[in-house]
């Protein structure tokens, strides 16, 4: 055995360890700067607190300290003007908003909506309730009116 190729072989061997170390720490130096982002962070500094939170003792996710992106509201359906004519139509003429999103396609909470917006509610002790056609009372007279008929109570 030579000394002289014992020397370039761990000579070689030293140098690809260390390339192969700087390789690792370029990946990871990368990979960490990507943290954030891929945990839903914005930024860094979100991340580290989120995990001093974590390793305080406290057994919460790191992802619930996140702050979230707001959510954009929805636009949702837009109806035109000759739907809404057509539905407040109906609903002025008895129909429930029940079946006239039914017939007409928007939903119970957006009919209710009109019905608010063009003043087709009526209050009762309970809040809002819709405008129907009356109907007489089932209970006798007497009971209805909480007299006997005679100006007196029945149970005086």
């Amino acid at each position: 055995m030579k000394p002289d190729l014992d020397v370039q072989g761990l000579t070689r061997i030293v140098a690809r360890k260390e390339e192969l170390e700087r390789q690792l720490h370029e990946r990871r130096e990368a990979l960490l700067k990507t943290l954030p982002r891929m945990l839903a962070f914005h930024s860094m500094h979100e991340l580290i607190a989120a995990l001093q939170r974590c390793a305080s003792g406290r057994r919460q996710p790191v992802a619930r300290f996140a702050k979230r992106r707001p959510r954009l509201a929805s636009k949702g359906v837009r109806y035109d003007n000759s739907v809404k004519a057509r539905v407040r139509q109906a609903l002025e003429s008895g129909q429930t908003a029940t079946s006239v999103a039914r017939r007409f396609g928007p939903s119970l909470p957006t009919v209710t909506s009109w019905k608010r917006k063009w003043g087709l509610t009526r209050s009762s002790k309970r809040g809002k309730v819709a405008v129907r056609a009356t109907r007489p009372s089932r209970k006798a007279p007497h009971v209805r009116r909480g007299l006997n008929g005679h100006g007196t109570s029945p149970h005086a």
